[in-house]
């Protein structure tokens, strides 16, 4: 059985913000934030602020997308992450469970956010990366190809972690220089 949502005009108001039901889902949508008819907010996920969802884009679970941040293309945000302030999830990207993509930062391609791991300053996960447990890529790092960041890794500064590449337990890297898959870390 699918949400039918029979009115477009606000109907809840939180905080001073009005809010509709999206009519692909029936998510809540701020007033102030966009959302194209042909993505998906489901019933218990909320847009807010001047947040955009555009294309085929899927809010799911309790995720929230706040600020300016933007999610398009078929990327997807469910379970009860949250993409906030300018932050990009494009591509066929996906952020769940509790992750956290925020600030500049920028989730894009086939890669996976997941656990409670989190994404910000100016950093970007892309390719086929994937970024799992309570691990964090932040300032100017990047995190491509087909690496993993593990448990509670950190990928920080101006560090590049590429080719399949395996960060993980509780390492920091800083250096800016890439790691390559024949660069094992634990």
């Amino acid at each position: 059985m699918g949400v039918v949502v029979l009115l477009d005009c606000a109907v809840v108001e939180i905080d001073g913000q009005r809010y509709r039901h999206h009519k692909n889902g029936g998510g809540l949508v701020a007033e102030t934030a966009h959302v194209d008819p042909s993505a998906y907010v489901g019933l218990n996920a909320i847009v807010r602020g001047h947040a955009k969802v555009l294309g085929r884009a899927r809010i799911s679970g309790r995720a929230r997308v706040d600020g300016a941040a933007c999610v398009r293309d078929e990327a997807e945000v469910g379970g009860e992450a949250a993409v906030m302030h300018r932050a990009q999830v494009t591509g066929k990207a996906i952020v769940r469970e509790q992750a956290a993509v925020f600030e500049d930062s920028e989730v894009s391609g086939c890669a996976e956010v997941s656990g409670r791991a989190m994404v910000f300053g100016r950093a970007v996960v892309t390719g086929n990366a994937r970024l799992s447990g309570h691990a964090s890529v932040s300032g100017d790092a990047r995190v491509l190809d087909d690496a993993w960041v593990m448990g509670e890794a950190e990928v920080d500064e101006m560090a590049v972690v590429g080719g399949g590449a395996r960060i993980e337990g509780v390492e920091r890297v800083t250096v800016p220089l890439a790691l390559r898959a024949d660069s094992q870390h634990e």
